[in-house]
């Protein structure tokens, strides 16, 4: 059921949109190539740009090659830093001269390197030189408020391929900034405490939304995403002013920035997106208002959003002010946060039978592909079902083979699952003879209605359709009964079984499994003539007596 979900910080309603339920594969779409043109940003064009403001070069001069980072005036402004504000009345409208700064920060010289791609060390250039820019455009008292921000491809409103972000200085407080700004100052007020704080450690607590915690910053899909795979990456410790970080504490938000780059990047194929700095304003001191800044410092906390550009803002969310967002925040941190390389070391120890840390390693990525390309398991599972099919045997055949042949080169190193991995015996086929029986046992659990004992979690395939997982209970009881004449528990034994279980019940076979499985287990029937016969409800059919 869809949820209408209440935004504390930019005080709007969010529709999540449970019901469209898209994922990842959902928005994949051929990127927008930009114009190739030559580009001015790159190595050696350094005069097809305006004077350089800024630049983190390890020698040389203004202007010239052998940069890192570059900071240039934009060569079309927004706003120009020119003149005087003069704010004046237009009739019933205010109007004041376009006063500004507008700056273009050049990330890197390589011009196919997105900032995803940029080493820590490379983003940690481009976070100091942004934190340079913002304290040397705030000694300006005439601008307000600074924002930073990045477009990441054609449909997020970038114009040049090589990668940059922005900085443009504004001489008032936007619309955004103010209700965020106002809310922070209200909630401080009344409780003394930062509401992000407390949004942040209620999350951390909570751990659904998480898609990577670091030491002293985490990431998060909010609460109230607007859009679908939002993200807001935050310093864990309060700070309300992004230029105040020291070289330290940018050097691990770089290693925290680049890992969130990268899952956007590898989750959603490079999606374009949008990519903003919120920071405190100057704290410059206002004639009549004296006490505007005096709790900032203690109720606002410094931010970045990330928002991908996947869908369209439609005529109901500019009627409204609502937003509809069709992917959940949960289940958009649970396809970011798996991380192979990372969460391996956590399957560390396990061992069950056969299978070791790296077969759960490997099961976890097999999930994570198969809701990546098709949203679930199930709708991965019935690209090989056929509705009308008698049994789900060629679905299982289907099914498996395909998961057997994705990549595991994150867990093995190797495409191709190597001879010695016994991760092959999770996913055996009926073809191969196997009865399957994990495998029966999963899709009894999602495909029977909810009775107490199975979950009804699948709506596709039909119970009817389903085939008993043949344990050594199974096997043993129903040959006692009659059920099946073979002496193998392979999977034409499991078809028997179930082919007699389906003249007592046509639509559910399968629902005879566990009082089947229930005589060899809290019975203790052991297949011979004993004590426990005495009292045994299917004596009188039972071949052993």
């Amino acid at each position: 059921m869809s949820e209408l979900r209440w935004d504390p910080l930019k005080l709007h309603w969010v529709i999540i949109a449970t019901e469209r339920g898209r994922r990842p594969r959902d928005f994949q779409a051929e990127p927008e190539p930009l114009p190739i043109t030559s580009c001015p940003f790159c190595y050696g064009n350094e005069d097809k740009t305006p004077p350089e403001i800024f630049a983190i070069r390890p020698s040389g001069m203004p202007n010239t090659p052998n940069w890192k980072v570059r900071v240039i005036p934009n060569k079309y402004p927004a706003l120009r830093i020119e003149g005087e504000l003069e704010n004046r009345g237009h009739g019933p409208y205010d109007v004041m001269n376009g006063i500004g700064a507008h700056e273009v920060i050049i990330e890197t010289p390589d011009h196919d390197k997105s900032m995803a791609d940029l080493t820590p060390a490379e983003l940690t250039d481009v976070l100091v030189t942004w934190r340079t820019r913002l304290l040397d455009l705030r000694r300006d008292f005439r601008f307000r408020y600074m924002i930073l921000f990045k477009n990441h491809g054609a449909r997020a409103g970038a114009s040049l391929a090589h990668s940059h972000s922005q900085l443009i200085a504004v001489p008032m407080l936007p619309p955004v900034a103010t209700t965020e700004l106002k809310v922070c100052r209200t909630h401080y007020a009344n409780k003394e405490r930062c509401l992000f704080c407390d949004l942040i450690t209620f999350e951390l607590e909570q751990g659904v939304r998480v898609v990577r915690e670091f030491s002293n910053f985490v990431t998060l899909a909010p609460y109230a995403a607007s859009f679908p795979f939002e993200l807001r990456l935050y310093p864990k410790r309060h700070s309300h002013d992004f230029a105040l970080m020291h070289d330290a504490q940018l050097a691990e938000l770089a290693v925290a920035l680049k890992d969130m780059l990268m899952r956007v990047k590898l989750v959603l194929k490079d999606a374009p997106y949008n990519f903003i700095l919120h920071t405190c304003p100057p704290m410059h001191k206002r004639p009549g208002k004296p006490a505007m800044w005096t709790s900032l410092e203690y109720d606002y906390h410094w931010h970045i959003e990330l928002v991908p550009r996947l869908t369209s803002i439609a005529g109901f969310e500019w009627g409204t002010g609502f937003f509809i967002n069709p992917t959940s925040p949960e289940d958009a941190a649970l396809f970011l946060r798996f991380d192979p390389k990372r969460d391996r070391p956590l399957c560390a120890g396990c061992k069950h039978r056969f299978n070791d840390a790296d077969d759960l390693a490997a099961l976890f990525w097999a999930i994570r592909l198969m809701r990546q390309q098709q949203g679930s398991i199930e709708r991965f599972f019935c690209r090989f079902f056929e509705v009308n099919a008698a049994t789900v045997e060629q679905a299982l055949n289907g099914f498996c083979a395909a998961v057997i042949a994705f990549d595991y080169r994150p867990i093995f190193g190797s495409a191709a699952l190597p001879p010695e991995s016994s991760f092959r015996f999770l996913f055996p086929s009926p073809s191969g003879g196997s009865a399957c029986k994990r495998l029966c046992m999963f899709l009894r659990w999602v495909v029977r209605p909810a009775d107490g004992i199975d979950l009804g979690l699948w709506q596709q395939v039909r119970p009817a359709q389903l085939v008993i997982p043949v344990d050594r209970h199974i096997e043993r009881i129903s040959r006692m009964l009659g059920l099946t004449s073979r002496r193998t528990p392979d999977w034409r034994m499991a078809c028997e079984i179930t082919a007699t279980l389906r003249q007592f019940d046509p639509l559910d076979p399968v629902k005879y499994d566990f009082s089947i499985c229930h005589l060899g287990i809290s019975e203790g029937c052991n297949g011979t003539s004993s004590a426990s016969c005495s009292g045994c409800p299917v004596k009188r059919h039972c071949r052993a007596v």
